[in-house]
């Protein structure tokens, strides 16, 4: 008896301590500044990260998929669904800045990411934009964006911009973001700096874009679907080892001092649908 006793004693339950450990001790680690940033664990407790904006970001180990929670879009946010069918986007929130353009921007509800409406862009001409300007100066010239896009054909194989941002005035300083030679790009004028990435862009197809426009660190990053674009991150416009792009000469401080970002199509033509746009001061996610 003396011996059974010993044993129970010694060889209990434990009181399931171990299996209610809070998953984010132990050897996990984020960057409360960072919104991409990621942290491992224990296999038992799996991965994830937290930021202090109420973003948290992690990976599916099942999918490989960027698992990010946005946090608010406290700059700008619209779903176009409270502005007239075939009128302009709220003027409230957006200028009309049409440079040597033919084209149209509209309301439109015959597609949407979200909700019954989008906004239109039909280009021709030099630049169809749509600004926003209301939200700066925004700290360290500093923002990030999160859009949905559509286009009507696939990837153009001539130069053209989505989305710019930089002046009010355009074609004076500015970073943009579009595609050249079946790529995505980025751009920056003046000096037609150009970084290309193969990014698998289907027509009549919603996407999720994220971009980061950092003034202050003179940075630029693009996320496609939730995950970063190697190829589209810039700091001095250097081509990176591997990848596309046309300058071999690094350009210092080179970041506008940004006042507006516009959304639509420069040079060429064609339709994009712009749904669900949002900027704020952190990482959104899609």
């Amino acid at each position: 008896m003396a011996s059974l006793l010993w044993l129970l004693a010694c060889c209990g339950d434990d009181g399931g301590e171990s299996a209610s450990e809070d998953v984010t001790s132990g050897s996990m680690t984020a960057s409360s500044d960072d919104p991409s940033a990621t942290g491992t664990s224990d296999a038992s407790a799996g991965t994830g990260a937290g930021t202090g904006t109420g973003a948290s970001t992690g990976t599916d180990a099942s999918t490989g998929e960027d698992t990010t929670a946005g946090a608010e879009a406290d700059l700008l946010e619209d779903d176009f669904e409270s502005a007239p069918v075939g009128g302009p986007p709220d003027a409230s929130l957006w200028t009309m800045a049409l440079v040597g353009s033919n084209g149209t921007i509209t309301i439109d509800d015959s597609t949407a990411h979200s909700g019954a409406q989008s906004v239109h862009v039909h280009h021709e001409g030099f630049s169809t934009f749509m600004a926003a300007e209301g939200v700066f100066p925004t700290p360290d010239n500093s923002f990030f964006g999160r859009v949905w896009f559509r286009l009507d054909a696939g990837l153009p194989q001539g130069h053209v911009t989505w989305i710019e941002a930089g002046v009010q005035a355009n074609d004076v300083d500015e970073a943009r973001i579009g595609a050249n030679l079946g790529q995505m790009d980025v751009n920056h004028w003046p000096g037609d700096e150009e970084q290309r990435a193969d990014v698998a862009v289907q027509a009549q197809t919603w996407h999720c874009l994220e971009f980061e426009f950092n003034g202050a660190a003179h940075e630029i990053r693009v996320w496609f679907e939730g995950q970063e674009v190697p190829g589209l991150h810039v700091t001095d416009w250097t081509t990176p080892p591997g990848g596309d792009g046309n300058n071999q000469n690094p350009l210092i401080d080179w970041a506008p001092e940004f006042e507006s970002v516009r959304f639509g199509w420069e040079l060429g033509g064609g339709d994009i649908w712009f749904d669900d746009i949002a900027l704020a001061t952190a990482r959104l996610g899609c």
